[in-house]
Order: structure tokens, then sequence, then C-alpha cells
């Protein structure tokens, strides 16, 4: 059986909308939602305390929203094709942000593509580690650093793109890590390696 990973924040769960919402609030930036993408928010929001600050609520916030609207429908033809999916996310040390992950997991109704695989890290390394002993074949991820980082460990990292930032010259993952702009194209990868 074929096992795909994905990350939760920023890649099925949004949390841009309320990344921007509260700089502009409490900092009065005006940025933009692929401004705050963890891949090149340093350069729009070069004060890290100010980052850490919002990147605190948005990891404490349940949220509301997927990243793209259909992600239902594209886990659930994979789950239909015989795919084992897994949910595997860094949340770090704080109780608030595993809870509210569970949370997210509980509003946007996404246990039952996951069932009990459902694993919450403390640290990339920790993630890496996970993966390998999963035998994940596929792990989709919307930071460059992780999905680099997997590169040897598992058979296919995948870069979820959604704001087109490697196409734009944003951001450059190694050579071997595929890149998506959607997650619609997952089950046609997945399906070509299966």
């Amino acid at each position: 059986m074929s096992t795909i990973g994905f990350d939760l924040d920023g890649v099925l769960a949004d949390q841009t909308v309320l990344k921007v919402q509260k700089f502009k609030e409490l900092y009065g930036l005006n940025l933009e939602r692929w401004q705050v993408s963890s891949n090149v928010i340093d350069d729009y929001v070069p004060d890290k305390t100010i980052r850490r600050a919002v990147g605190k609520i948005s990891g404490t916030t349940p949220h509301q929203e997927f990243v793209e609207s259909a992600t239902p429908d594209y886990l659930s033809a994979l789950v239909q094709e015989g795919y084992q999916l897994h949910l595997v996310s860094r949340r770090g040390k704080s109780e608030e942000g595993i809870r509210s992950g569970y949370e997210t997991i509980e509003t946007l109704d996404l246990r039952r593509f996951f069932k009990d695989r459902i694993n919450f890290c403390v640290t990339d390394d920790e993630k890496v580690r996970l993966l390998r002993q999963i035998s994940c074949q596929w792990f989709i991820d919307d930071r460059v650093e992780v999905v680099d980082q997997l590169v040897g460990e598992i058979e296919n990292p995948v870069l979820y793109d959604p704001f087109s930032l490697v196409e734009k010259g944003y951001v450059t993952p190694h050579n071997s890590v595929t890149v998506v702009k959607s997650l619609s194209l997952i089950q046609n990868l997945a399906r070509g390696l299966k």
C-alpha cells in the first residue's frame, strides 16, 4: 500500500488569512497572503519578535479554512484509490498548539481521511524520523527547508507551492524535490509511481 503524508498548516489548513489580519491589526503591516508564507516571511517581516508573536497566535488558533476548497475531494479520491494517508505536522512543545492542531482537524473534518494516523512533532528532525519510520513514500509540505531535508530520506518529497514562489524565483528547492501548485496533482504523481 502506498503511503502519502501531509503537513497540516499551509498545506491542508490555511493560516495566511489569519496572519495577514494579525500583522495589520497588531503592527500596521499591509501584507499579501503569499508574503506571510514561511518560505519568504523573513524578507517581508524582518523583525523576528513580530514574526514570533504572530506565529504564536497562528500556531495556537484553530484554522477554519482549507488552502484549497477542494482539498476534501482530493483526499477522498486518494483514500478511495487505496492510498494510506498520514498527517505529520510540527507543532513544537506547546500544548496549546497541539490542541489547536486537533481543533483544526475537527473543524475541517480531516480525521475521516487520516483516522489514527495523525502525529504532531516537536522538531523537523522528529518529523523526518517519523516519516522514515512509517515508510512514507510521498510527503507534502509547504516549507522548502523541510522538503529539502527529506531528500534521500523518503522516496518523494513534494513542495506544495500554491503561491508559485518557485516559478517566480523567490525560493529554490533541491532539484530532487517535486513542486506542485495544487493538491489535485498529488493523485496523478502518486499513480505514476504506484
